[in-house]
């Protein structure tokens, strides 16, 4: 599949050094903005101008390995969804930040769905994409409180999540690293466990709080701006 074949090309590449976010964005005057706002704090931009007119091909844009990702676009499309979800997958120790013209819960729940912990519109951009690069790159979220909100009411409506269960030390544990978007095999090297133990435990925890996926857990837990 693309995606795999996309994950294993990017496998090798050499990290860029720590500060670095790599900005993908569609107009040209959008760069300048952004070298202004985020330089200011320290870090440093590689970026990529996407092509609107063509499918996004990650492995003509040769992108960077880095800690954060920022998608800047007009529309929130399905193309730009699939961009970020192929991005995950080849860059699976990222985090990402989409910015869009308007945000609704039509664009961003799928946002979400797939793991993207940073999501605002260009005018919140303006005043605290540094803050919020800062805030995804430590492992936390940054998203409006109303989407983020009536996502996880979502959930709970769909009696997903309800309570919090009883869960053991280990899980607890497990829990904290989670939080930090640590890997099955990152987990079992903090802990000292086998890759497949870590798993389990990450399993039943989904289980437990009755969500499908890593990203849905973390965002229960993970504070608001």
């Amino acid at each position: 599949m693309r995606i795999n074949t996309i994950a294993k090309v990017h496998q090798s590449k050499t990290a860029a050094p720590l500060g670095t976010v790599c900005l993908l964005y569609t107009h040209p005057l959008v760069l300048e903005d952004y070298q202004k706002l985020l330089s200011a704090s320290g870090f440093r931009i590689e970026a990529r101008q996407l092509d609107t007119s063509l499918a996004f091909d990650l492995e003509k844009l040769d992108l960077p390995v880095v800690q954060v990702f920022i998608v800047d676009t007009l529309a929130i499309t399905e193309a730009i969804q699939l961009l970020v979800a192929e991005i995950r997958a080849g860059f699976p120790k990222s985090r990402q930040i989409v910015v869009g013209a308007k945000l609704s819960a039509e664009s961003a729940f799928p946002l979400f769905r797939i793991g993207v912990t940073g999501l605002l519109t260009h005018d919140q951009a303006h005043r605290y994409i540094s803050r919020a690069v800062s805030r995804v790159a430590e492992g936390g979220c940054w998203a409006p409180r109303n989407l983020l909100a009536s996502y996880l009411g979502a959930i709970a409506n769909k009696q997903l999540v309800k309570t919090v269960p009883n869960i053991t030390h280990r899980e607890r544990t497990v829990l904290e690293l989670l939080k930090l978007n640590r890997s099955n095999r990152e987990i079992a090297y903090d802990l000292k466990i086998s890759e497949s133990t870590a798993k389990f435990y990450v399993s039943k925890l989904l289980a437990k709080f009755k969500v499908q996926s890593r990203t849905d857990l973390i965002m229960l837990f993970s504070n608001l701006p």
